[in-house]
């Protein structure tokens, strides 16, 4: 549990369960045929499994509460979706393999080595983002095999006046990966949008931490100059330097990189393609102005353990290496819980438009929450923003931007000093 009294701020609170061994009913049941795959959803509801005291507090008594389903696959998403998966990238494949309709795939590790290290595949359409390309003026994003070429045994071959941007061979090992994904009815993982963040070099302690920035210091003109954040992963699975559950300072300097999430193709570059939105549907810069705790972070950098131990690992750029090691922050897609208290407006399509939550996450401190929603936000177990009140919990999933000035977002202007979140998805529990 989070506890801002403690360094790092992390509380343990001994476990006791219900039943170690619960049981679930499998609901609808499972149907498997031969030479198929068959696949189930298990869904384990942590906020329900915990129980509180008179006091609303957790006690620390666990009754599990999980549910489980069998899935059938559709012919565009197959078994399910996978959003936002991070992984370290292990090995790289140029070629789909014999038979198959694949233009190539990557292995990657997750969780800190403690999944399975599997393979994701990439198709014609499969879009990636901020991979090097030897072509000048390319794209941020573009499709793995470019229109009107074709690709025979990892060979893409283009007839005069097109131009393949992604080679797969530039995907180095080691590169860190941001992957939203579908598994397949041959239980494929197929990658719908890839981004590329970096390499890690473990030799030189240039490494990724994800976390939650817990507090930041500001300099005179409202820049973030320096902030700590709690440690959940590191990738490479390295803790020489950083370790799990610890909390580090980051250095930001005029050197940083700031990066959001906004894998999607330009609808003017690539025509006839599949559309994945950016969740930066607002358009909102990100920099050193934009970050404020409570916000979950990518951040690669290199990593200095001191010789003291009660001191925090620092994470930095190195400037004078070669090549240089720059310090690169990633604002991640994040969900919050919380209370909603005001719908503020709501457009003729009952799905464009905001209104405030209050999170239950002690990081923001009583702050509330601006959320802006658009056609592409997905409603779930409500109607749309008409529907939403006060008597049920609100899951928001999405991009968290401080904005320290006012800004205007389908047609409100907001408070200066207000978190924004720019809702992928809204889910009544």
């Amino acid at each position: 549990m989070y506890d801002p009294t403690m360094s790092p701020p992390i509380s343990v609170l001994n476990a006791t369960f219900s039943s170690t061994t619960p049981t679930v009913t499998l609901s609808p049941p499972l149907v498997t045929s031969a030479n198929t795959v068959s696949a189930i959803n298990i869904d384990f509801n942590m906020a329900q499994s915990l129980e509180t005291n008179p006091n609303g507090n957790i006690n620390g008594q666990v009754t599990p509460s999980i549910s489980v389903s069998a899935l059938t696959p559709s012919s565009l998403t197959g078994f399910q979706q996978m959003d936002d998966v991070v992984g370290f990238v292990t090995s790289v494949s140029t070629t789909g393999g014999t038979g198959s309709s694949f233009a190539g795939s990557f292995s990657i590790q997750t969780l800190m080595g403690t999944a399975p290290i599997y393979t994701v595949s990439l198709n014609n359409t499969t879009q990636i983002c901020g991979l090097p390309s030897a072509v000048p003026n390319a794209p941020y994003c573009a499709p793995v095999v470019s229109p009107g070429c074709t690709q025979d045994g990892g060979e893409v071959s283009c007839p005069s006046g097109d131009t393949q941007y992604v080679l797969l061979s530039n995907l180095l090992t080691g590169s860190l990966v941001e992957v939203n994904a579908y598994v397949d009815s041959n239980g494929n993982v197929v990658a719908n949008t890839v981004e590329v963040e970096d390499q890690e070099v473990e030799a030189d302690n240039k490494l990724g931490v994800i976390g939650n920035i817990i507090s930041v210091t500001r300099g005179q003109n409202g820049q973030v100059q320096q902030f700590t954040m709690y440690v959940g992963d590191i990738e490479p699975d390295s803790e020489t330097q950083v370790t799990q559950d610890s909390d580090v300072t980051v250095d930001v300097d005029a050197y940083t990189n700031f990066k959001c999430t906004t894998c999607s193709l330009d609808p003017a570059l690539w025509p006839n393609y599949p559309v994945f939105n950016s969740l930066n549907f607002a358009n909102l810069p990100f920099n050193a102005s934009s970050l404020a705790p409570g916000q979950e972070v990518f951040v690669q950098g290199v990593a200095t353990k001191p010789a003291e131990s009660s001191l925090p690992t620092v994470i930095a750029s190195d400037p004078t290496a070669n090549p240089p090691l720059l310090l690169s922050i990633y604002l991640k897609p994040q969900s919050h819980q919380g209370t909603f208290t005001s719908l503020v407006t709501a457009g003729s399509d009952n799905r464009t438009g905001a209104f405030w939550l209050a999170s239950c996450a002690a990081l923001f401190q009583g702050a509330p929450i601006f959320v802006a929603t658009s056609p592409q936000t997905t409603f779930v177990n409500n109607t749309g923003l008409s529907s939403l009140n006060a008597k049920s919990p609100t899951l928001v999933k999405g991009l968290l931007f401080y904005e320290a000035n006012s800004v205007t977002i389908n047609g409100v202007t907001t408070p200066p000093g207000t978190l924004v979140m720019l809702a992928e998805q809204v889910h009544t529990l």
